[in-house]
């Protein structure tokens, strides 16, 4: 499932068109749920070490972006 979700979010990394809802039915469609229920599985699965064997560059990638929107929120 973590190599699942990877893949999916690589697909998905510089895509423009996920802004505009396409990535929210690919979710739907791909996973069977909900954005935020698709987000709390990769948050989760970002932290294995399933996750940084499966797909190194990838995970930092995230972890990184999930970083950088957490120390702005914090910022301000």
């Amino acid at each position: 499932m973590i190599g699942e979700l990877l893949a999916f979010e690589r697909r998905w990394l510089n895509d423009p068109r996920a802004g505009d809802g396409r990535k929210a039915q690919a979710i739907l469609e791909t996973f069977g749920v909900n954005e935020t229920r698709y987000y709390q599985r990769l948050v989760a699965a970002l932290g294995t070490r399933e996750a940084w064997e499966s797909d190194p560059g990838t995970t930092a990638l995230l972890r990184e972006r999930l970083a950088s929107r957490s120390r702005g929120r914090r910022a301000g």
